[in-house]
């Protein structure tokens, strides 16, 4: 296995003669994960050596994304168990969501955080647009987070993780900010004075090439490592999408379908695609079912007489003007048969 960098420099003293006859040469790497699949890309986005004379390298590797929802999620989880979040994270809700957004901009805004609030909020001017920016946003937009927390085994935007690290205050945001390492200086080394120095230079030397060497090999360890716990990741499924069929969808009888917006079905309603609604709305065919645990995870609304129950939020699905509500114990033991 090589590594593929994609920008490699080193900056030197222009005396140090050992430190540049060194990176002309080809440094063999041997392969310390040698089962891994050829073709999986491990980036080095910068190799620098900050002093010649100290043997401090500087090594970036880039951090797949999906380690980096783990670590997120993870964070979420602990701060959550340790009771450090507000109740909008505990019991998650988009409009609560929305709220907790409000309530993070105000306390501690960073400006590292922009990029993540402009991909979720769109651009604002100033702190006063950003907050009108959050105030105004569609609560619905704050569903698939939501779900998201509830099953973390779906799949989600990237803009989503990075908006539930910016609540939570994940310190190592946002995704690429920081290395998996940064190798501090060592005191113990002698600073390069600019200056020619023979017969101690041949111990520097070594220990430099040594170093160069220790640090090259943890970096391949640790991008085999990220590698390997990418590819062991179970697959995530969502309903197969015939060719051509990509763009809408139509409700059919408990469960949205896709279909192409081309293609006639009579009096049916076809309605662009939302990839959410297709892999989780779902009626609900048994209400008998339902119990006190459903509080939080099941919503209903009254169609034409009679209470139906859904897996998620929203409008109905044959009545775009009639939103659903989340269900309540009064609708439960009112309204849920076997409780009737």
């Amino acid at each position: 296995m090589y590594l593929v960098a994609s920008e490699v420099r080193f900056d030197f003293d222009n005396e140090d003669r050992v430190a540049q006859s060194l990176v002309r040469q080809t440094i063999p790497v041997f392969p310390v994960f040698p089962l891994l699949p050829a073709g999986i890309p491990v980036t080095v986005q910068q190799i620098r050596a900050d002093s010649a004379k100290s043997g401090t390298l500087l090594i970036l590797v880039t951090m797949l994304f999906a380690d980096y929802i783990t670590l997120v999620l993870a964070d979420y989880q602990q701060k959550k168990l340790a009771g450090l979040l507000p109740l909008e994270l505990i019991e998650p809700s988009p409009a609560r969501l929305r709220d907790g957004c409000l309530a993070v901009y105000n306390e501690r805004y960073e400006r590292k955080d922009e990029r993540a609030l402009e991909r979720f909020f769109g651009k604002a001017a100033d702190s006063k647009s950003r907050l009108q920016s959050i105030a105004r946003c569609d609560i619905d937009k704050f569903r698939p987070l939501v779900n998201y927390l509830k099953d973390p085994t779906i799949n989600t935007d990237p803009k989503n993780i990075e908006l539930l690290a910016w609540l939570i205050d994940y310190k190592e945001r946002p995704h690429g900010s920081k290395p998996p390492f940064d190798p501090e200086p060592d005191p113990k080394e002698p600073v390069s004075t600019g200056k020619n120095e023979d017969g101690p230079g041949v111990a520097s030397k070594d220990r430099r090439v040594k170093k160069l060497t220790i640090i090259i090999t943890i970096t391949i360890a640790l991008a085999s490592i990220i590698v390997y716990r990418f590819l062991q990741q179970p697959a995530r499924t969502f309903p197969s999408i015939p060719p051509g069929t990509q763009a809408c969808m139509f409700w059919a009888d408990d469960h949205y379908q896709p279909v192409s917006c081309n293609q006639k079905l009579g009096d049916t309603v076809v309605i662009a695609l939302d990839s959410e609604k297709l892999a989780h709305f779902r009626k609900i065919d048994r209400p008998d079912t339902i119990t006190e645990a459903a509080k939080g995870h099941v919503w209903y609304c009254r169609y034409r007489g009679s209470y139906e129950f859904y897996t998620d939020s929203g409008y109905h699905p044959l009545d775009p003007n009639l939103r659903l509500r989340p269900i309540t114990s009064y609708i439960i033991t009112r309204h849920v048969p076997v409780n009737k």
